[in-house]
């Protein structure tokens, strides 16, 4: 019997289809389409580019800021750019030396090339060659591309140290200003044939509109972490029922020599706990250090293995983490009492449970809801062989299991801008 054909997978290749009709049309309808248009604002005569520019950001900003504030967007779905301030600059000024003397961007090349422009034949060949060279090449300065003025995902409401609502009457206020300023210089400009066109009602009415969508995010704020918690509960839930990203101690010890990945091992036990016993290279967080900016610092490529003694506290970090946009989060099963249920015995010395080490030192006679089970003679912290088992020095025990955790890939955009 045949399987039924997959409609919802036609459907977003259609949705992805007529978007991209929509803007190549917006592009061309706007003047992206012509080089001299798209060199002359870098002279300062012709700013419609700018304007186009300026009037698309705002409009998007707000429509998915109301989207979010409504509940119509999970804002943990939304894909941001990580910030590289030194290769993005760089990049930027790259990119704007190429408009200046090509006239074109990437997205507007494809656009001039629709209409059989010579010029953007030629554009989309520099592009081409150029992507070439980059690739072959990057190896070489890769430090600089992926380290130098690395940010994480740092937005404006972050640098401004102020709201998002607040960020998008700033924004707006100053895309206005752009507008009415590039309007002021284009009239010191000889009139082109056919005479000057005026700005009319609608576009005053526009910018009011926009004024009011912008100061109404002060009014009405974002969802914070316990309402994405409260919308995203039923599925998170089901997601741990089904014990779909609680990953074996043995996928652990995998993951932890497969130098193809980046793992970050976030420990958010007791510091007592975590300093007699964790594992090499963990990362302590407390309570107040798990914040929405930690976690859109966290690289989107990065696999998470959130640990605690067992599962209650990492469990709780990782619905937060989830709801604050970290898709490639997961618990270690069974946490650190488990890692030591099947590793512990191997340390010299081992690892020894409370109930038969009597008279040993620290963590036995702490009452805590989510105790460690094991002590050691010292606290060892990470300077022991169990903190990163090599299955090839060490007789490590049989075990096997499902895998569970996957890399993420992250599509996004070519470029900014105009496309």
């Amino acid at each position: 019997m045949m399987a039924p054909f997959d409609w919802t997978g036609i459907g977003f290749y259609l949705v992805n289809l007529l978007l991209g009709i929509g803007f190549g049309v917006a592009l061309e309808r706007g003047g992206f389409g012509d080089s001299r248009r798209i060199a002359a604002q870098f002279y300062l005569t012709d700013l419609t580019v700018l304007k186009v520019m300026f009037t698309a950001i705002v409009v998007a900003m707000l429509m998915t800021l109301w989207a979010q504030a409504l509940g119509f967007l999970d804002p943990a779905r939304v894909w941001i750019d990580r910030t590289y301030l030194a290769s993005g600059s760089l990049g930027g000024f790259l990119l704007g030396m190429g408009m200046v003397v090509g006239g074109y961007c990437p997205g507007t090349s494809l656009v001039a090339s629709s209409n059989l422009k010579i010029d953007g034949f030629f554009f989309i060949g520099g592009l081409l060659f150029g992507i070439t060279v980059f690739g072959e090449s990057v190896n070489r300065f890769w430090d600089f591309f992926q380290q130098d003025g690395f940010r994480g995902m740092f937005t404006l409401d972050q640098w401004l140290h102020t709201t998002k609502g607040m960020t998008a009457v700033v924004v707006t206020l100053i895309s206005l200003a752009a507008f009415w300023g590039s309007e002021r210089l284009e009239r010191l400009q000889p009139a082109p044939a056919g005479g000057r066109r005026v700005p009319g009602a609608g576009i005053k009415a526009g910018a009011v509109i926009l004024l009011l969508a912008a100061f109404g995010l002060i009014l009405v704020p974002q969802p914070g972490l316990s309402d994405r918690l409260v919308r995203l509960g039923p599925e998170l839930d089901r997601t741990l029922s089904r014990r779909e990203v609680q990953i074996d101690p043995a996928e652990l010890v995998d993951l932890m020599h497969n130098n193809q990945v980046r793992l970050m091992l976030l420990d958010v036990r007791d510091e007592a706990d975590f300093n007699l016993f964790h594992l090499l290279d963990a990362e302590h967080r407390g309570p107040g250090d798990l914040t929405t900016e930690f976690a859109r610092s966290i690289d989107p490529e990065e696999l998470v293995v959130v640990m605690s003694n067992d599962e209650v506290r990492a469990t709780a970090v990782w619905k937060a983490l989830r709801a604050d946009g970290v898709r490639g989060a997961y618990i270690l099963a069974g946490g650190i009492n488990q890692w030591l249920d099947l590793y512990g015995g191997l340390a010299d010395p081992p690892a020894l449970p409370v109930s038969t080490a009597a008279g040993t030192t620290a963590g036995m006679n702490r009452e805590t809801a989510e105790p460690l089970r094991y002590v050691f003679p010292a606290a060892l912290g990470d300077r022991t062989e169990i903190a990163w088992p090599d299955p090839h020095h060490m007789h490590l025990p049989e075990r096997t299991y499902t895998p569970k955790a996957k890399v993420l890939k992250p599509v996004t955009l070519a470029g900014g801008g105009c496309g």
